[in-house]
């Protein structure tokens, strides 16, 4: 199994086509953001190069990259503990809790992938 880890932009906010974006760069593996370096106002890009100001960290763009990048490993941790709860065949165990809980968090990524497009 090969990790693939490094640093990329994520949680693109306040974006105005043409002129710039406001993104946080983060240590991710497997491109999950984990680790928040720096928040950049981007003013130009080419690749994964690009020119900009370094900003103060930005809790709304982190919290957007979260949102996108943790949510759908949450979504499928429900989807594993509904499973469990539903083939144990024990009668105190209710399957709908975490399959709620996992309709829940997909409804939140699909919500933090719209603000991030």
């Amino acid at each position: 199994m090969f990790a693939v880890y490094g640093q990329d932009m994520y949680g693109s906010i306040d974006r105005v086509p043409g002129f710039f974006r406001i993104a946080t760069r983060f240590r991710h593996v497997n491109y999950v953001p984990l680790i928040p370096v720096g928040t950049f106002l981007i003013l130009q890009e080419q690749g994964k190069r690009f020119r900009g100001i370094e900003l103060p960290l930005d809790s709304k763009s982190v919290i957007l990259a979260y949102g996108v990048g943790l949510l759908p490993a949450l979504w499928v941790f429900a989807g594993f503990c509904t499973m469990i709860v539903h083939f144990a065949g024990r009668d105190d165990g209710n399957p709908w809790i975490p399959a709620t809980i996992g309709i829940v968090l997909f409804v939140m990524w699909l919500v933090f992938m719209g603000m991030s497009l």
